[in-house]
């Protein structure tokens, strides 16, 4: 069999025949590529450029409260000096906490973001009290940003990397993150399908595999050989594409290290945060990606071989997966979630499985209050200030917690689609030896 298989391959390669509308839709990822680089870096831009014009305007009414004339306030109490005296030094650590912001070095900017954390948590619970429309107000919960944001800035700072934006990621870590959101989802399956598999369906249904049947080859060979041909092709595509977006952001981004921390929960225990390497969820996300692309596949084969046309195969095997995100999605009751968490329907969406993603604009996040009495020494202030931004992430909003099915977890997809994946194949085969030439 193994000679046979060598054979039928080497013969595809042989005849296969170049297709420039084929070439022209391989080529359209490269462009997408190219275009998502620069949207990410040109919105990256201009937050950032928000962020300095409002750093900007902080530090100017922060200087003007320093430098005013107290002997001129006008107050009905008897305040003591070190009433006075916390307030100069909260204008003092607005001008310093912007310095820090706009010209230190990023761990300079991660530790004293932390330390606005720290003021955060110290907050006392009957002072840091938010009405219920948290929320609607910032789109998330501020203590599980900010609970996901240190444990990133804490990984950051031991490992002495430099932090970026996830959801417009320009450096070499953050923008292949970008990337798989998009490329491993519904519409990657559809494209891979479309550029490898759709060329084998057509020659079957113009009965090109007539002449197969005669030849001393077994139709389990053929059938072998076409999906390893399919897979190896799209393997060999997914890593072009990789290699591609990586020497685009270290072209016009910034290099970044192949430990970059992606926040993740804890698989099984949604309650927990933990860090993943770049590199691990990389080879998660994409894994999986091409399990699932198996799957379609063989969908599209299974479909293809009842009703002999290859691009409705395709749009039906569309429409099922389409279906499968859709039940992804739904809130399913305690009872049932351990059996949806074996489910293949529920990892569709491999990056979400792993992280959340959000769209609300970057803000600005700021209270405090006081303690003790202004009259005497007993007075202190405390105030904490930082910037806020995809929270869909840094809560991690992934399809564990938007679910409530803390059972969820990359193990059970890889599981599942991969049973789901063979329980197809070994289906489609069966029918691909009684149909291949009918």
């Amino acid at each position: 069999m193994k000679n046979n298989l060598g054979y039928y391959l080497k013969f595809k390669r042989a005849t296969r025949k170049k297709d420039l509308s084929a070439t022209i839709l391989m080529l359209l990822p490269f462009l997408l590529i190219i275009g998502l680089f620069f949207v990410n870096q040109t919105l990256a831009q201009r937050e950032q450029a928000a962020i300095s014009a409002r750093n900007q305007m902080i530090s100017e009414n922060a200087q003007e409260f320093l430098d005013r004339d107290t002997s001129q306030d006008d107050y009905d109490y008897d305040y003591s000096e070190q009433y006075y005296q916390a307030w100069f030094e909260s204008g003092q650590n607005d001008l310093e906490r912007i310095e820090v912001y706009e010209h230190g070095t990023f761990l300079e900017r991660l530790k004293r973001e932390n330390q606005e954390f720290d003021t955060f948590y110290n907050v006392p619970l009957q002072e840091w009290d938010y009405p219920e429309e948290e929320v609607e107000t910032y789109g998330f919960y501020v203590k599980p940003f900010v609970d996901g944001k240190r444990l990133v800035n804490n990984y950051l700072i031991d490992q002495q990397i430099a932090d970026d934006s996830i959801r417009y990621g320009t450096n070499t870590a953050t923008f292949l993150i970008s990337l798989s959101v998009y490329l491993t989802g519904i519409g990657g399956l559809c494209y891979f399908m479309l550029c490898f598999g759709f060329n084998q369906l057509k020659q079957n249904e113009n009965d090109k595999y007539r002449f197969l049947a005669v030849q001393p080859l077994q139709r389990r060979t053929i059938f072998l050989a076409d999906f390893l041909e399919f897979l190896g092709r799209s393997v060999g595509y997914l890593l072009l594409l990789i290699v591609f977006a990586y020497s685009l952001a270290w072209l016009f981004g910034e290099a970044s290290s192949w430990d970059y921390p992606v926040l993740t929960t804890v698989s099984g225990q949604m309650s927990s945060l933990t860090i993943l390497p770049v590199w691990h969820y990389l080879v998660i996300v994409f894994g999986m990606f091409l399990v699932n692309l198996s799957g379609f596949y063989f969908i599209t084969l299974l479909i293809f071989l009842l009703i002999r046309k290859s691009f409705v195969s395709i749009f039906f095997s569309l429409a099922i997966f389409a279906y499968f995100f859709v039940l992804s999605q739904v809130s399913w009751p305690t009872n049932l979630q351990e059996a949806i968490s074996y489910s293949p329907t529920t990892y569709v969406t491999p990056s979400a499985i792993l992280i959340g993603q959000s769209n609300e604009e970057q803000q600005l996040i700021s209270d405090g209050g006081s303690r003790g009495n202004p009259e005497d020494d007993t007075f202190s202030l405390f105030y904490f200030l930082f910037t806020a931004e995809n929270g869909g992430y840094y809560t991690v909003a992934n399809l564990a917690r938007k679910t409530g099915n803390g059972q969820i977890s990359w193990q059970r997809g890889w599981l599942s689609s991969g049973i789901f994946t063979g329980l197809m194949a070994a289906i489609s085969s069966w029918l691909f030896k009684k149909k291949m030439c009918s």
